[in-house]
């Protein structure tokens, strides 16, 4: 890691190097202060993965998310890159079942962007109230429209 001391120092006695790099006025280091941060790894837990047997395969992450969490967004990310990064993915798909629109985080903040960029691709959104009566499901699908009937059975 001497190249990341090197860089390191190399940005504390000149930051204005990382501005000229990316192609911003130099005199906005000003602005900012240079850290080196240590991160420590939070456990995840994913809700299931569904991982291919070929690899050139699609692999997803499910999570099925049944309340209101503004943080969602921020953790499930998380958990596909520290995963994305440990297991060397090739090809993946984040699904979030939500029992409805209400349940989903209206503001996303900083997440918008990237979730701009990763949809329609790589984050999909089920919202199971709008999937057809049980009657008319197969018996899978069927399984997750009951789910949704007990849950708001449980949260009365």
């Amino acid at each position: 890691m001497k190249t990341d001391k090197l860089i390191y120092f190399l940005f504390q006695v000149a930051p204005q190097g990382f501005f000229l790099l990316i192609g911003q006025p130099p005199d906005k280091a000003n602005r900012y202060t240079v850290r080196a941060v240590e991160l420590k790894e939070k456990a995840f837990r994913i809700d299931a993965i569904f991982e291919p047997i070929d690899a050139n395969e699609t692999t997803y992450f499910v999570e099925a998310q049944f309340q209101l969490d503004e943080s969602f967004y921020g953790r499930f990310f998380s958990e596909i890159f520290l995963y994305l990064h440990q297991y060397k993915v090739r090809r993946w798909q984040g699904v979030v079942i939500y029992p409805n629109q209400a349940a989903e985080q209206k503001d996303l903040g900083a997440h918008q962007a990237v979730i701009a960029r990763l949809e329609p691709d790589l984050i999909r959104r089920i919202y199971l109230d709008q999937l057809p009566s049980v009657e008319q499901l197969d018996t899978p699908l069927g399984f997750f429209r009951w789910s949704l009937s007990q849950t708001r059975l449980l949260q009365r």
